[in-house]
């Protein structure tokens, strides 16, 4: 079985050609090489050949042709020694260019008879099963991480309660400090019950505006100083609302 049609491996000698003799190329050569860079764009000896063909004729579009060869080349400094400067190629002893249309064929059977069996599959045959065992092996271990990891963040879930606790403990020192709250002076008795409704409704509400609303309470009845307080002790249980509470004790002086 043939690995190129007649047509291909005209064309692939002629390239190898070329490599030797840059300076016979003609404008049909590098219309050729340039069909094969389409049918292989990431081959970069067939880039590298056109901008040295381009180059060394004048042909059009070889500064084109230059700027793609160097995205494509894997040493950027011989690819300019091999553009730029004369060509060095050394040429191996008895070498001749008609070896190079000897057909495909030939040289595929006397590549066949050169190599022996590989004697080394069995090498890669273990070597690949080694990689797929370690890889089972660290998924194995990230799962039981992820586990571990899992069953040890349960225990620290009820934050909730803890921070609550905290909260509460405000109103408790405030109750401690002042157990006893006298009417303000300007209490009005018909809105006794609002005041009541606040007071019960305080309770219920979220555990981040609990204390707040108690010193807004406190506003209510006249009780400048207290509230004042419990908003100091706020600023240091949320340092981050320090701005917004130093505000409100700010508006009661």
């Amino acid at each position: 079985m043939e690995i190129f049609n007649e047509k291909e491996s005209v064309e692939y000698q002629r390239q190898i050609e070329l490599i030797y003799r840059p300076e016979e190329a003609t404008l049909k050569d590098l219309e050729c090489l340039l069909e094969l860079i389409r049918e292989y764009p990431y081959c970069q000896n067939f880039r590298i050949l056109a901008a040295k063909i381009a180059h060394d004729n004048g042909f059009k579009d070889k500064e084109t042709l230059l700027r793609k060869a160097v995205l494509y080349s894997s040493n950027r400094n011989r690819l300019k020694s091999f553009v730029m400067e004369e060509l060095n190629v050394p040429v191996p002893k008895g070498f001749s260019l008609e070896s190079l249309y000897e057909p495909v064929t030939e040289f595929k059977k006397e590549h066949e008879e050169e190599t022996t069996p590989t004697e080394k599959q069995p090498d890669i045959y273990s070597e690949v099963m080694d990689s797929l065992l370690s890889m089972k092996e660290n998924k194995d271990k990230l799962q039981n991480q992820i586990e571990h990891t899992d069953s040890n963040a349960s225990p620290t879930a009820p934050k909730p309660a803890m921070a609550r606790g905290l909260e509460w403990s405000i109103v408790n020192d405030f109750i401690k400090d002042e157990p006893s709250i006298n009417k303000p002076l300007n209490y009005d008795p018909e809105n006794k019950k609002n005041y009541e409704d606040l007071a019960a409704r305080s309770g219920t509400m979220d555990k981040e505006f609990a204390s707040e609303n108690l010193a807004r309470i406190l506003v209510k009845q006249g009780k400048s100083k207290e509230a004042s307080k419990i908003y100091k002790r706020l600023i240091l249980k949320y340092p981050e609302k320090k701005t917004y509470f130093v505000k409100l004790i700010n508006e009661l002086q």
